[in-house]
């Protein structure tokens, strides 16, 4: 009787055990450490006013998948902060592929991707948990093409809807790779051939968002009048 007392605590325990263990066991995300690379591209052609239009690559892999992120670029020029960009996003596969540009005047940059969860406080937004960071510099000047510190970007295809899925509000989205600096178009056509959406891929907002009914549908992608991609999409 005695043994049996003891064997029953021990199996009462040891349950215990296994529950306060369950309990406090994180949920793992990632299972390989995150990497990124941030690179750039300067057009040796000046714009009227003097600036220089710069042209930035992002690319992850090995990304938490299923939670809130964000990628947050950090420039300073001549040693003090000149601006900040952030796409916040999810990924269901722990890659990332993206581009966005801007005017620069002529000077020293440094420029530092991360990507990271994150919290907002006063509409400003702060890192939480850095998976990976990348930096690069670079001068601009009239011989700025000569100077750069990185080799230069150089297109390796034409603008590509990399990804499509349904997602969380049951809205079709879209990821596009290697996006032109204008002129980047889609039309998305019923099977009956009217046309349902006519929009603008912008080449620093990548990720398009379309609120379409239940059903399947034609897209077509431009740039200017060239045809690009030609697929088929659909929902329950």
């Amino acid at each position: 009787m005695k043994l049996f007392r003891m064997l029953k605590i021990f199996i009462i325990t040891s349950l215990i055990m296994s529950i306060i263990i369950l309990s406090i066991t994180p949920e793992v995300y990632a299972n390989e450490t995150a990497t990124c690379g941030l690179t750039y591209d300067i057009d040796p052609n000046p714009l009227p006013d003097g600036d220089y239009m710069v042209t930035y690559g992002y690319s992850a892999e090995n990304l938490p998948t299923g939670i809130n992120l964000v990628r947050h670029l950090e420039i300073y020029k001549d040693g003090s902060l000149y601006g900040t960009g952030q796409h916040f996003f999810t990924t269901t596969d722990g890659t990332y592929n993206s581009s966005s540009g801007g005017d620069y005047p002529p000077g020293s940059y440094t420029a530092t991707l991360s990507f990271a969860t994150y919290t907002t406080s006063s509409d400003t937004v702060i890192l939480v948990d850095i998976f990976c960071q990348d930096t690069v510099n670079f001068i601009i000047t009239s011989a700025t093409q000569k100077r750069s510190t990185k080799p230069v970007w150089v297109r390796p295809m034409p603008m590509t809807c990399w990804q499509v899925w349904i997602n969380e509000d049951n809205n079709f989205q879209f990821i596009f790779w290697y996006p032109y600096k204008d002129k980047n178009f889609i039309k998305i056509y019923d099977f009956e051939g009217n046309l349902v959406y006519d929009g603008e891929i912008l080449l620093d907002e990548p990720n398009l968002i379309v609120d379409l009914p239940d059903g399947y549908y034609w897209v077509k992608t431009y740039h200017d009048q060239e045809l690009l991609q030609e697929f088929l999409i659909g929902k329950p």
